[in-house]
C-alpha cells in the first residue's frame, strides 16, 4: 500500500461525512428531534477528524504519483488549495459541533443559535469538501479538466488489431 492508495482510501470519509451530517441535521431540525441532532453533531465532529486524516495523507499521495506522465503541478495546486480550505472549515465545524454537544449536555437542551452555526459551517464544509474532491479527481482524470494549462499529454494509441480474413 502506498501513499496514494491510503489517501484514496480515507479522502471520501470527510466528503460524505459532511453531506450526511448536513442532511441529518436538516432532518433533525425539521423533525425537532434532539436525539437526531446529537447524532448529526457527532458525525460533524468526526468529519473534522476525518478531514485531518485525509489532509495528512495528501503529501505521501503526491510523492507516490509525482513522477507519473499524467501528473500536473497546476492541478495538484488547485486540489491542495481547496483541501486546505475544506480542512480549515471542517475543523471549525467539528469544534462548533463539539461545543454544541457539550453545552447541550450541561443545559439539558439544544442551544438554537449554536445548532444554527453548526448547520451553516457544515454547509460550507460540504461545499469545500466537494470542491476539493472535484479538484482531486482532476489529478488523474484529464477528461474532467478544463483549460489548456491543465491538459494531460495524449497517450499513444494502441495499434488496432486486425481480424483474420476468411477465404482462400
Amino acid at each position: 500500500m502506498n501513499g496514494a492508495y491510503l489517501h484514496l482510501l480515507v479522502n471520501h470519509v470527510p466528503v460524505f461525512g459532511a453531506l450526511v451530517g448536513l442532511g441529518l441535521l436538516i432532518y433533525a431540525l425539521a423533525r425537532k428531534s434532539a436525539e437526531v441532532q446529537k447524532v448529526s453533531l457527532g458525525i460533524i465532529c468526526l468529519t473534522g477528524i476525518a478531514g485531518i486524516i485525509a489532509f495528512a495523507t495528501g503529501d505521501p499521495a503526491e510523492e507516490a504519483i509525482r513522477n507519473q506522465p499524467w501528473f500536473s503541478d497546476a492541478v495538484l495546486d488547485g486540489h491542495h488549495t481547496m483541501a486546505t480550505i475544506a480542512l480549515t472549515v471542517s475543523i471549525l465545524g467539528g469544534v462548533v459541533a463539539l461545543l454544541t454537544l457539550v453545552v447541550c449536555h450541561y443545559r439539558k437542551a439544544m442551544v438554537g443559535w449554536l445548532v444554527g452555526v453548526s448547520l451553516a459551517v457544515t454547509a460550507v464544509t460540504a461545499l469545500f469538501m466537494g470542491l476539493a474532491a472535484d479538484r482531486g479527481a482532476m489529478i488523474r482524470h484529464a477528461e474532467i479538466r478544463s483549460g489548456a494549462a491543465t491538459q494531460q499529454p495524449a497517450e499513444p494509441a494502441a495499434p488496432a488489431a486486425r481480424a483474420p480474413q476468411a477465404g482462400g
